[in-house]
């Protein structure tokens, strides 16, 4: 993977492979809500599913 700009805009292209998942989720989490768009919306899913399961556990430590 890597971060291209193209007329100011930066994205960032490349592949996974499969079992990263959760890595590359976490990846994409790091850039807050700069995000605008993630393909394949198999791994969109992958990503609410990983800031659910944040949500639960920073709500069960309060």
């Amino acid at each position: 993977m890597r971060l291209v700009e193209e007329n100011g805009r930066y994205y960032i292209h490349g592949f996974y492979n499969v079992g990263e998942e959760e890595f590359i989720a976490d990846y994409f989490i790091h850039y807050g809500d700069a995000v605008q768009t993630v393909e394949p919306l198999a791994l969109r899913d992958v990503i609410r599913t990983r800031l659910h399961t944040l949500t639960v556990h920073y709500k069960e430590i309060a």
